[in-house]
């Protein structure tokens, strides 16, 4: 198993649409990180800094495949 992490910038006019689409994730997405062997996926928005933080667990042998 591999920790990974991100941390990407979001633009403060793209926040109120950032929030709308997370607060209901689509079930096709959430299954394609599954079959991309990628678990325990998480990500925090903080504020004001529009800073998004991601975490996952990647259990495959080949990210750039999978990704």
């Amino acid at each position: 198993m591999q920790r990974m992490g991100m941390v990407i910038g979001l633009k403060p006019e793209k926040v109120a649409d950032y929030k709308e689409l997370h607060a209901n994730a689509w079930p096709g997405i959430l299954e394609m990180i599954s079959a991309c062997n990628i678990t325990n996926y998480s990500i925090w928005l903080k504020e004001p800094e529009n800073l998004l933080f991601g975490y996952w667990e990647y259990l495959g042998d080949d990210f750039g495949a999978d990704a």
